[in-house]
């Protein structure tokens, strides 16, 4: 959920990365945190999933008769699984970094 800008400008990402790197990450890196890698991600996303409607599911030719919405059902709950488990991670409180914590990693 970095494109919500949340973890790139409010947390700080690319300084807290900066600061033990010795390869300094460039402004640009906050763009592509909340543009570019979003709509590359939801393309890639939108394409498999348009394809597998096009052409049919993997496991669509079972022939068993309690099993032939078997791979439109394992779809659909991989999706809503996933979408909702993103989300739900996304909404957890993260921990608070303390000073003790920042000079062991230094």
């Amino acid at each position: 959920m970095a494109w919500t800008g949340r973890l790139a400008t409010r947390w700080g990402l690319r300084e807290a990365i900066n600061r033990y790197s010795r390869l300094p990450i460039p402004a640009v890196f906050d763009w592509l945190i909340k543009v570019v890698i979003p709509l590359a991600i939801a393309t890639l996303l939108a394409s498999s999933i348009w394809s597998n409607l096009q052409e049919g599911l993997y496991g669509d030719q079972l022939t068993l008769d309690w099993g032939t919405q078997l791979p439109l059902i394992a779809f659909f709950v991989w999706i809503v699984g996933s979408l909702g488990g993103a989300v739900w991670l996304a909404r957890q409180p993260q921990a608070q970094e303390t000073g003790a914590e920042v000079a062991d990693a230094g």
